[in-house]
């Protein structure tokens, strides 16, 4: 089955016109959760099986969507940058982000979450 994933806060656009309102919707929405992680896909679906249920991980939240392979890195390198600077233990990302293979566009950054403490429905 897998994680339940989530496009209802995805946005599109230039990557520094969209890292404040990005950063604050992960800050809303992860920030009093035990564990989440950011990172980036061509293919959420395929993605989230990476993130075992039994693993404590129970919701992949799609924030960001391109077609530029260089906006993602960005935009994922911006995220895990400053939540590594201010929440050192809700971050579990152990590398800086905007590396690893790309596969065809659209491009995805996302955040998954844990299931302690649950905020959102």
């Amino acid at each position: 089955m897998g994680i339940e994933i989530n496009h209802d806060h995805c946005v599109t656009g230039r990557p520094d016109a969209k890292f404040a309102s990005i950063y604050r919707t992960i800050k809303k929405k992860c920030i009093r959760r035990r564990d989440f992680c950011v990172g980036m896909t061509n293919n959420p679906k395929v993605r989230a099986k990476n993130y075992p249920e039994n693993d404590g991980w129970c919701k992949m939240y799609v924030l960001y969507r391109t077609e530029s392979d260089n906006h993602k890195r960005q935009m994922e390198t911006y995220l895990i940058d400053k939540f590594r600077s201010k929440y050192k233990k809700a971050i579990k990302n152990r590398k800086r982000g905007g590396a690893g293979r790309s596969g065809e566009p659209p491009h995805y950054v996302y955040v998954v979450v844990s299931g302690w403490r649950l905020r959102l429905r």
